[in-house]
């Protein structure tokens, strides 16, 4: 998958014109819009986020490759 990021400019309608190339023609995109608001909190990004699907493929059963014996337990140099 490749990222692109753009800063676009809507105008007062709401609308955004974003010109990717030629490189981009007949290809789908999923398309997050971010707003720079410096009010929006932690939480509220990571609820964003976990109801876009970006971690949807967490729910995958195919990704729990690990279990509890798996390893050794982490030990910090403060234990």
């Amino acid at each position: 998958m490749e990222a692109v990021e753009k800063i676009v400019q809507f105008d007062e309608d709401g609308n955004a014109l974003l010109k990717l190339g030629s490189h981009f023609s007949k290809k789908e995109a999923k398309v997050v819009v971010l707003i720079k608001d410096d009010d929006v909190c932690e939480k509220e990004w990571l609820a964003l986020a976990m109801r876009g699907g970006a971690y949807d493929i967490l729910n995958d059963p195919s990704e729990d490759i690990y279990t509890m014996e798996d390893g050794v337990p982490y030990k910090s140099k403060a234990e």
